[in-house]
């Protein structure tokens, strides 16, 4: 243990040296391989299941061909499955010592949703409430496992960039990484917005265009699958 005399404290100057020192610090932590992938898998994972949500009450109406309340009401039910994927991947993780094939069955999980989602849309298969259940229960299994899997790698990251700075900067490191989840959680936001927008979507018509159906099918397909 260190003595509080042995402890070293970086005191930048001025208020602007300080912006400087932080934004360089934020980038360094970049330098790490561990770090990278790991901010990788938490963006993608999270920036699919973001996009869905974004868009999760257009397809429920527009495609699924459902009333706000029936949806409300689904999402509800659907919650517990999260809870329990979460649960699952904790046992997982914790009885197998690895985080990547949870991780990669939650990918898989979630893209078997959307192409379930597509195929009810395809085959005109919106009366089968059901099915549409069996699709959202199978997105809020894999959510809980994408969400998990990345905060279960997060408590190693300080330790990893310990090993490269001889420096402990977990704050850094937090920072680092709800700076990547905001930047690209805006970006999904952002674009799924215009999106919608550019499908030629009328505010307030329960019946819209062929096109705003294709656009969110095609951005499930497309954005949520592929950032998965």
């Amino acid at each position: 243990a260190y003595s509080p005399d042995q402890v070293h404290i970086d005191r930048p100057g001025s208020f602007w040296q300080s912006i400087w020192k932080m934004i360089k610090d934020t980038l360094s932590t970049f330098r790490s391989r561990s770090f990278r992938w790991h901010i990788a898998m938490y963006v993608a994972g999270s920036g699919g299941l973001w996009l869905m949500s974004s868009i999760s009450t257009f397809n429920f109406i527009y495609v699924m061909k459902k009333s706000t309340t029936w949806a409300a009401g689904l999402g509800t039910i659907m919650k517990p499955f999260a809870l329990i994927s979460a649960i699952f991947a904790v046992w997982v993780v914790t009885k197998v010592g690895d985080t990547a094939r949870p991780y990669i069955w939650s990918m898989f999980i979630v893209i078997s949703s959307m192409l379930l989602y597509c195929g009810i849309w395809f085959f005109h298969w919106q009366e089968l409430a059901w099915l549409i259940g069996v699709a959202q229960m199978l997105l809020s299994f894999g959510e809980g496992i994408a969400y998990y899997v990345p905060q279960a790698n997060y408590p190693y990251m300080p330790d990893v960039d310990e090993l490269i700075t001889n420096r402990r900067r977990e704050g850094i490191i937090s920072g680092a990484q709800t700076m990547s989840g905001r930047l690209v959680h805006g970006i999904v936001t952002m674009i799924s917005g215009t999106v919608i927008s550019a499908t030629g979507l009328v505010k307030g018509r329960m019946s819209q265009p062929y096109s705003v159906q294709l656009g969110l099918v095609l951005m499930m397909l497309i954005g949520v699958c592929g950032m998965e």
